[in-house]
């Protein structure tokens, strides 16, 4: 069975280059393109959200010309922009879905992961944090702002908001890892805490990560 990838946080250096050692923060690198998948899937299964092809794309692109602020047109052409790696013009249209109806939890959602990806992380942590009060019970809104709050270095808001989505799901196997990722940050290392999040991500189907083997195993009395 072929394992997915976590949304998962590798140390990089300021130069890009993935690094080897222990880092004071895993949460340095940008959203990984396994995100895209993950978002894509999820408006799929809570929207009408239309396959990238010329024509889906062509019929978006007349409606919001003939509806500026038809909001539901605005997302599914921003989340397709956003799979073909176009992110000024996802954000641009995300934005604008946005504003043409403020209660639209999943534009905003996805306008915040664009924003993190994209390493807007104070317009990341906004968007998000919209999203989540829109829709409190979302798991993947508080999976993604934990993530975005750790990458600010807020490890013990990052840890709520991870343990906030396993409480709404259990079974995401990304709030698992990432909760591993924040316990081997803290001073000294949660390691065991570490290391069932991390074993319980593997079970949900996350691939191994060689990085925090390494570390959990270097942490062993």
């Amino acid at each position: 069975m072929h394992k997915k990838t976590a949304c998962r946080f590798p140390r990089i250096n300021p130069s890009g280059a993935t690094v080897a050692g222990p880092s004071r923060n895993l949460f340095l690198c940008a959203f990984c393109a396994f995100l895209r998948p993950i978002l894509l899937c999820f408006f799929v299964a809570t929207t009408s959200f239309a396959a990238d092809t010329p024509a889906a794309r062509a019929r978006l692109e007349k409606t919001v010309a003939a509806e500026p602020g038809n909001a539901t047109a605005l997302l599914e052409l921003g989340l397709l922009e956003y799979d073909a790696q176009h992110f000024e013009q996802a954000q641009k249209l995300l934005a604008r879905a946005t504003q043409a109806k403020p209660e639209l939890a999943p534009a905003w959602l996805a306008l915040g992961v664009v924003a993190c990806e994209t390493g807007k992380l104070d317009a990341a942590l906004a968007a998000l944090s919209q999203a989540v009060l829109l829709e409190p019970r979302n798991p993947k809104a508080h999976s993604y702002l934990g993530v975005t709050v750790g990458r600010k270095g807020w490890l013990d808001g990052a840890e709520a908001e991870l343990q906030r989505a396993l409480e709404l799901d259990e079974s995401l196997a990304e709030p698992h890892f990432n909760l591993a990722v924040v316990y081997l940050q803290e001073n000294p290392p949660m390691v065991e805490l570490a290391r069932r999040h991390y074993h319980r991500a593997l079970e949900l189907g996350a691939a191994p990560d060689s990085l925090v083997e390494n570390q959990l195993k270097g942490s062993k009395q």
